[in-house]
């Protein structure tokens, strides 16, 4: 019967039906043999539809059956008008009296009615056919009165509030609390509409009613029909999930009556316990092949089931031969149930594919795979999709904790010709579900994709996730280490490779996870007559590309590179973060060298994070986190004027338009670009020991403790590669921004072929030079952003030595436009030299427009070498309404020409202002000649003219 009806309130008690009285009386052909019964479920005697005054409608089905005296009839024909009237045919006469049953399938003999022990789920209604009725006529002439002989229980089950993942119900169970009987055979009464139990066998004290569906915050129904009788100690209702995790509800004494729904309150499954239909121990290699061999054949189908591993299973010529994957078929589905390895191991595995397919609301813990085993997934050609992995391939809603790998994984020689084909590998799940949990896991085995995998894309589309533990993950990883080796070779559009994860998703997190394992990447962009490949490739050394939260985690492997592709992105916690979710990074270290050495046309690195996109990334808190290794870049493509690098211990570069925010890290993380061929050139580039670059930053309380270098030595001429270069910043382009209590302590370094200036000269020629500073390089300096706000330099030292070859170097910073620089100071040398044209060097700021410098102090050696070079004590050149209040140097101060002063090298003036020199001071020689009271007013500026005042002599002492 077809139930159609309505939610009703918790605990309510619901009338079904008392009694079903006939809608006409029955017909007997009176030719052809052929008897014809209509039965009608009246409205004021029948519930089960619309609650109304109490009571639901029930309704006549397509396909239900009835039976008189053991006869099956046809199936009902139901009245178009009235689905409460049908009509049922039976071949032949029927006599007097009548025993009527529904369902037919029900009847076993004229004494005797079996009530089936399992029920189909049906939305918004108890199982077709499962509600049986009962009748008795001893005449022709009476009508046909049918009785409910079950009730029914009704539960309303919600996902719990605070359970991050839905569980798969498997199904609901029914006891008697007193081993009642309420499936199996009944003695049937016919006249009298009564069941007595007729058997004491366990399997006939339970009621299962299947579903194997999920759950969610809004409360699924689930009606169970069961014998009606009173239940003197109550009863117990079960909820499982697909791997056997159980919640039990129990009532007092009840009295279940004929046609009643008896409601339950709405509740949350939380589990307490575990329960399994079948517990399978497995001791050898041969008896996993049989128990996958009967998985796989369908033995188990609708079972939880349990598998102990209790010895090593290890695997031979003849077990390796019979070797399948567990579930790999397309009628049992996904496997269901536990296994707990044991923490024995898989040895000798020789095997095509992974140990096993999928898994749904399953638990696999402790499951070991040796390094005597290994995993080959070769010359596959594979349409959308294709899945590597030792341990299984996708799991849903499903929990892996505490399973091992020390197999080499690779992937060798896979093809697709798929417009947009994806590739997931890991070295134990190659991709997980939202409602997924990897927990405790280890892996030490290679996993490896070669380079005679390629897709031969239809555009420049098509995705690789490859990591050490999950190639794509979009639920929970926690608590898991790598120490294998990430070997990435495979060409196509993107990838994703991380020692961790390859890619995760928004809905996923990864916490307290480890990796020591070293990654290299080295597919190269163009496969043989195919479309243009890996233009994006993001590595990193927990997570290659992410859009999900990631905590307390630390990279110790190394990230080696030598791909040429277009766009490449390098983290030693993420590549690249990206996606529409905010990703929040907490308590994360990187102490992991990375290098590249590839002909990359844009490079992006950090030590913490390559690059992110959008406004992806919220205020980063590195307190207590280590930030070390180092960051190596030994190649950029030739020739190419989009070729751009961006490089910093914490990020490489921020391309979102909103306000990076880094505070309280101390890196140790040494940058350094090298080794650049002759004939490259390059649109920009920008070293940060903190920051490479960002759109807008507020940078607080950090440290650099290493070298921020270009090493590349070049007396070429040219002006197309910009170079931007900071202790802790190499380039803030616009946007309000600040850098406060950060201090840098090592060598920062420039050395590359631009000639030129920045300003724009009376000819109208612009000249772009790099800037390179003790902490910023740069500020304000691409005039093509919209809104260029105002920066803050404020309680920040610089104490290593700068070398700067070609263009603006300075103590703090290098170009600054709308900025204030205050308290700051430098105590390393600052040395500039070009073969070619302009050269400065300032103490504090090289060039400033529009700015402000105050109570700051140098105390350094300053020298700038070229054909037209300019030092100063504070500021190199200033420009336009630019000034220096309060200021103060002290050391040896020389250029090779006259542009030189103990405040300022060089002044140009705008036409309605004049920079000014207010209450300065300084000592020690400029341009050879010793600063005395005497001559501290003539030596304060070298070329141009400024308002000074307030100038006096120095003796380098620093009031504590």
């Amino acid at each position: 019967m077809k139930n159609i009806f309505k939610t009703v309130a918790a605990f309510a008690a619901v009338v079904l039906a008392g009694c079903t009285t006939d809608f006409n009386d029955e017909i007997i052909a009176p030719e052809g043999g052929k008897t014809s019964v209509t039965i009608g479920l009246t409205d004021t005697r029948t519930s089960l539809g619309d609650l109304v005054e109490g009571k639901r409608k029930v309704y006549w089905s397509e396909g239900d059956q009835i039976a008189i005296n053991g006869v099956t009839s046809e199936a009902a024909k139901i009245d178009e008008v009235n689905a409460g009237v049908a009509t049922f045919d039976f071949e032949g006469v029927l006599n007097h009296p009548y025993s009527v049953l529904y369902p037919a399938e029900m009847y076993k003999d004229g004494a005797t009615v079996t009530l089936p022990a399992t029920q189909a789920y049906t939305q918004g209604s108890f199982a077709v056919d499962a509600a049986p009725m009962a009748g008795y006529t001893a005449s022709a002439g009476e009508g046909i009165v049918l009785h409910h002989l079950a009730a029914v229980v009704r539960l309303q089950v919600k996902q719990a509030a605070e359970n991050a993942d839905i569980h798969d119900i498997n199904r609901i169970e029914f006891r008697g609390n007193n081993g009642e009987q309420v499936s199996g055979d009944f003695t049937i009464d016919y006249a009298a509409a009564t069941l007595t139990s007729a058997s004491t066998a366990d399997a006939d004290k339970v009621v299962k009613a299947t579903f194997n569906g999920s759950l969610n915050e809004n409360a699924t129904e689930f009606f169970v029909v069961v014998p009606a009788r009173e239940y003197a100690q109550g009863f117990t209702v079960r909820v499982l999930d697909n791997a056997g995790h159980y919640m039990e509800l129990s009532t007092p004494a009840v009295t279940l009556a004929k046609g009643e729904i008896k409601a339950m309150p709405e509740f949350e499954f939380k589990p307490t316990g575990t329960s399994v239909d079948t517990e399978i121990t497995v001791a050898s290699a041969a008896e996993w092949n049989a128990f996958v061999q009967k998985y796989n054949a369908g033995e188990y189908i609708g079972k939880i089931v349990s598998v102990k591993i209790t010895a090593d299973l290890v695997f031979d010529d003849d077990t390796n031969a019979a070797f399948k994957t567990l579930g790999d078929s397309e009628h049992v589905g996904d496997f269901k149930g536990q296994i707990d390895g044991g923490n024995f191991a898989f040895k000798n595995l020789k095997a095509n594919d992974a140990l096993i397919h999928q898994i749904s609301s399953t638990v696999l813990k402790n499951i070991v795979i040796d390094s005597t085993s290994s995993f080959t997934f070769s010359n596959i050609e594979f349409d959308d999709a294709l899945y590597a992995s030792a341990l299984c391939l996708n799991t849903f809603s499903s929990t892996v904790t505490g399973c091992v790998n020390k197999a080499n994984v690779t992937v060798d020689g896979c093809t697709s010709e798929h417009s947009g084909p994806e590739m997931h590998l890991g070295g134990l799940i190659a991709r997980t579900d939202a409602n997924s949990v990897i927990s405790g896991c280890e892996n030490f085995g290679k996993v490896e994709t070669t380079s005679t995998n390629h897709t031969k894309l239809a555009a420049q589309i098509g995705e690789m996730r490859h990591g050490g533990i999950v190639g794509y993950n979009r639920g929970q990883v926690e608590n898991c280490t790598n120490e294998g080796q990430i070997v990435s070779a495979f060409n196509c559009g993107r990838k994703g490779v991380g020692g961790i994860v390859g890619r995760g998703t928004g809905t996923s997190t990864l916490n307290n996870c480890i990796n020591k394992g070293t990654l290299s990447d080295s597919s190269i962009r163009i496969y043989e007559n195919v479309n243009d490949h890996n233009r994006w490739i993001h590595v990193g050394g927990i997570e290659g590309f992410a859009a999900n939260p990631i905590s307390n985690c630390t990279n110790e492997g190394a990230i080696n590179t030598t791909t040429n592709v277009k766009i490449l992105h390098i983290g030693g916690i993420v590549g690249r973060i990206n996606g529409e979710n905010s990703v929040v990074l907490t308590k994360n270290s990187n102490t992991g060298a990375i290098h590249h050495n590839g002909q990359t046309r844009q490079t992006f690195v950090g030590g913490i994070v390559g690059s992110t996109d959008g406004k992806q990334l919220p205020a980063l808190d590195l307190e207590g986190c280590t930030i070390g290794g180092s960051i190596l870049i030994e190649g950029l493509e030739q020739s190419a004027a989009q070729t751009m690098v961006s490089a910093g211990s914490v990020i490489g570069i921020d391309n979102s338009t909103s306000t990076t925010v880094v505070s309280n890290a101390t890196s140790t993380c040494s940058i350094t670009l090298a080794n650049i061929k002759d004939v490259s050139q390059y649109k920009a580039g920008y070293l940060g020991g903190i920051i490479g670059s960002a759109y807008a930053a507020n940078i607080s309380n950090c440290t650099q403790n290493a070298d921020v270098a270009v090493t590349v030595n070049r007396s070429k001429k040219g002006s197309s590669n910009i170079l931007h270069i900071g202790g802790v910043a190499g380039a803030i382009f616009s946007g309000d921004s600040s850098i406060t209590n950060c201090h840098a302590t090592k060598l920062v370094k420039t050395w590359n072929y631009t000639v030129v200036d920045f300003y724009t000269d009376a000819a109208g020629v612009t000249y772009t030079p790099n800037v390179t500073a003790g902490i910023l390089g740069s500020y304000g300096y691409d005039k093509s952003y919209d809104t260029i706000g105002n920066i803050t330099i404020n309680d920040c030292t610089f104490s290593g030595d700068l070398v700067n070859y070609r263009g603006h170097g300075a103590g703090i910073a290098g170009y600054v436009l709308n900025g204030t620089v205050s308290n700051c100071n430098v105590t390393g040398n600052l040395y500039a030299d070009s073969a070619y044209g302009y050269t400065f060097a300032g103490g504090i700021v090289s060039a400033a427009e529009n700015s402000t410098i105050t109570d700051c102090w140098c105390k350094s050696k300053i020298h700038s070498k070229s054909t037209s070079a300019h030092a100063g004590g504070i500021a190199a050149f200033l420009v336009y309404k630019a000034s220096v209040k309060n200021c103060a140097y002290y050391g040896d101060l020389s250029a090779e020409t006259t542009n030189y002063g103990g405040v300022v090298g060089r002044v140009i003036n705008s036409a309605d202002a004049t920079v000014t020199i207010e209450n300065c001071k300084f000592g020690g020689t400029v341009g050879g000649t010793a600063i005395t009271a005497d001559n501290v007013a003539s030596k304060a500026v070298g070329l141009g003219t400024a308002t000074v005042t307030g100038t006096a002599l120095w003796d380098g002492t620093v009031a504590e």
